[in-house]
């Protein structure tokens, strides 16, 4: 087993090795084979383009068992030649041991990978078609420490993560890996704010497979929903109804959107027909003012949210918790509150 140790930017660690000598002694070649502990130290540094930069030095070694060679019945100590191959070596193993770091442990690969998986659309319902873009624009990662056999470190993202409802969005985050940049101290947690975006044509949606098709009547006189569709104004909500029956053409509403914190909907607490749509039907259908139509759209324009926090939250965590970012590499997620 190879014993580690270190401080910041520089590891220490002994590697124990079985030395074999072979001499030649002109007439034959001498076989011999010794234990050795070698004591050495890397230091590394980070490019800014993250490929890890390792300098090897071995600053002592430590014979365990000397190399012994048996020649005509003869005890032949090889150690102080195995000492002279040793000193002389000491650059060729520690260019080696640099070689073979940079072969098993390329770091900008991992980081690579992982920002490559961090960039790609997840999906987070498929009940509500909800989409999650994490938008990731920033990495920083700490420095690294030796923690009983094992290096660790800290890599800190900054994103601006939207939730999308509808259609699958194109991931639109930066593709390039941002430079290394270290930071000191460590973070074990993070807040994100989530946007959130709804298109129009997803609410009219999941509004007409409430309310489309339904009558609404006053009296002897009816109207049903053929159509809904949304628009912004100052701020406000229009809903566009085109009806049917006793009154066929379009109507219109406004409100402002308010979210209920206890039921985490979105609703229209104002909702109210517009000026032009009012004075309107007074002169032409004033039965409709007097009808439940408006209390029924505004009773079913909560749809939205029906994808509420608590399911967001448990989907948002199956899916970040034990996420693969690159060989060997896990992302660890609990969400401890979404609001």
């Amino acid at each position: 087993p190879i014993r580690l140790s270190g401080k910041e930017n520089e590891i220490k660690y002994k590697i124990p090795l079985t030395i074999q000598v072979i001499y030649d002694a002109m007439v034959t070649h001498v076989n011999a084979s010794g234990e050795i502990e070698l004591e050495a130290k890397t230091s590394f540094k980070i490019g800014k383009d993250w490929t890890l930069k390792t300098q090897t030095d071995l600053t002592h070694y430590v014979w365990i068992k000397k190399p012994v060679a048996q020649v005509a019945g003869m005890n032949i100590p090889l150690g102080s030649l195995a000492d002279v191959i040793l000193n002389n070596s000491k650059s060729y193993l520690g260019k080696q041991i640099d070689e073979m770091t940079a072969t098993y442990f390329d770091l900008k690969s991992i980081v690579a990978s992982a920002w490559s998986s961090i960039t790609r659309v997840l999906s987070v319902s498929e009940e509500y078609k909800a989409w999650l873009l994490v938008n990731p624009n920033k990495v920083t990662m700490s420095p690294m420490i030796i923690q009983g056999d094992s290096i660790q470190t800290n890599l800190s993202l900054s994103a601006k993560p939207q939730l999308n409802i509808g259609e699958k969005p194109v991931a639109n985050g930066v593709s390039k890996i941002p430079d290394y940049v270290q930071v000191l101290g460590e973070s074990q947690r993070t807040i994100l704010v989530l946007r959130t975006k709804l298109p129009f044509s997803e609410t009219k949606l999941l509004t007409l497979n409430q309310v489309g098709g339904q009558t609404f009547s006053s009296g002897k006189k009816s109207v049903t929903v053929e159509d809904v569709n949304y628009f912004g104004i100052n701020n406000k909500l229009g809903v566009e109804l085109t009806l049917s029956g006793a009154y066929k053409g379009k109507i219109f509403l406004t409100g402002t959107p308010q979210i209920d914190t206890l039921t985490n909907l979105i609703n229209l607490p104002d909702l109210e027909f517009n000026l032009e749509t009012k004075n309107f039907l007074v002169k032409t259908a004033g039965w409709i003012l007097k009808s439940n139509l408006k209390k029924m759209i505004q009773e079913n324009i909560n749809f939205y949210l029906t994808l509420n926090l608590n399911d967001t939250k448990k989907e948002l965590e199956k899916q970040l918790n034990e996420y693969p970012l690159a060989t060997g590499f896990r992302m660890k997620s609990k969400i401890d509150q979404l609001s």
